[in-house]
């Protein structure tokens, strides 16, 4: 094992033991509303938590990375609380938000029939687990991950019946808006899906100051996705918290218009083109001039791999509690009111590009409460745009 794996792994063994409680979301809430309400965790089901540590940096004392293990550490209490039967399964990172996850890992557990509060053991620790085989085996899966795993695990979950949450980059700055109840979401998911299933074209029209620009996305026979923050049907694996509607283009990706970008500081914008669903790349100059991080991301991750030019989603969140911001997770902030777009890959959602030709799926966020850009929502009803309000 590569020795900085071996050392954060060790980290993962110290933050579950600690079972560090949070005073806003707390085990005993998480066990006896949030599992029960949300995920439905029976009594000796097989639930898996899933994680990722890097090989060639140590998790730190503070900041992101340990919180993340502090609320593994939490969920795994309150799994156990509620009955499941809980691993831990931890693989390196991948580096990027949607990528294949590793083939091999390490799966941690607890001595079965002690007391609480045994000291876990690391299984195979000299010979790796398969990662897919340990995941086929879960009845229920939780991803709580720097880089997000929620398009292998929804494949997986789908395949196998399965049925669990991911959550990338969350940390204890989000747990305000887990605890909130979850139960108004359904409903409301399924009214905007309802409304938006029949229609076959929709357009975003941006506004920045006197500029408009138009982006059209063709879903003829696409239906919407729902990631409303419950997750208790075989099969269903969405983001927690919740929560939003999604869909991705059909086969016959016919997105066509233009995408505006904008900066942390509202001070550039890049305008990306879109023709047939693949977003063309600026030429040499305009590439170079950004300073902005996101954008700068953006045109690196669009020269990387041919597939990552896709135009992967068009989300549209429905969580009024989710913050925004820049220092807000995409998790939380694409949930809030108002709409997100992706590109890259697609074919966990249904979509056509998958890891052989993408190596990413990034969302950027368009939250109602920004008014530096207003960005409206039409659906083609008859020959009439019609405004789209939820």
């Amino acid at each position: 094992m590569i020795p900085i794996f071996a050392q954060n792994v060790g980290a993962v063994n110290k933050a579950l033991l600690a079972k560090v409680d949070s005073p806003i979301l707390s085990i005993d809430r998480l066990a006896k509303v949030i599992l029960p309400g949300s995920l439905g965790v029976k009594n000796g089901e097989r639930v898996l938590l899933v994680t990722d540590v890097s090989s060639s940096e140590r998790v730190p004392e503070s900041g992101p990375k340990a919180e993340r293990l502090k609320i593994l550490a939490r969920w795994k209490s309150a799994i156990e609380l509620a009955g499941g039967d809980v691993s831990v399964l931890i693989h390196e990172e991948t580096g990027s938000h949607g990528k294949a996850l590793p083939e091999n890992g390490v799966l941690m557990f607890d001595k079965h029939g002690t007391a609480d509060g045994v000291e876990l053991v690391i299984h195979n620790s000299t010979e790796d687990v398969n990662v897919g085989d340990v995941l086929r085996q879960a009845q229920v899966l939780v991803g709580i991950h720097t880089f997000s795993a929620t398009g292998p695990l929804k494949t997986i979950a789908t395949e196998t019946s399965a049925r669990g949450f991911s959550m990338p980059t969350v940390n204890e700055d989000m747990e305000t808006v887990m605890s909130a109840d979850h139960s108004e979401f359904p409903a409301i998911a399924k009214k905007l899906k309802a409304l938006l299933d029949p229609i076959e074209r929709v357009r975003l029209r941006f506004t920045l100051g006197d500029i408009i620009y138009p982006l059209q996305i063709d879903k003829a026979g696409v239906g919407l996705h729902i990631s409303d923050g419950t997750a208790l049907s075989p099969g269903v694996l969405g983001n927690y918290p919740g929560a939003e509607d999604y869909f991705v283009p059909g086969k016959n990706n016919l997105t066509h218009g233009y995408w505006p970008i904008l900066s942390a500081d509202g001070l550039e914008v890049l305008v990306l083109r879109i023709i047939g669903g693949k977003i063309q790349l600026p030429n040499a100059g305009q590439a170079t001039s950004f300073k902005d991080r996101t954008i700068i991301k953006v045109l690196e991750d669009l020269k990387r791999m041919p597939g990552n030019a896709n135009f992967a989603e068009l989300g549209l969140g429905l969580n009024p509690l989710a913050r925004t911001g820049p220092e807000i997770t995409v998790l939380e902030a694409e949930k809030a009111l108002g709409v997100h777009l992706a590109y890259g890959q697609d074919s966990h959602f249904g979509g056509l590009i998958g890891n052989a030709v993408s190596d990413v799926h990034q969302d950027i966020v368009y939250p109602r409460s920004d008014a530096r850009m207003k960005v409206e929502l039409l659906a083609l009803v008859g020959r009439t745009w019609q405004p789209v309000t939820w």
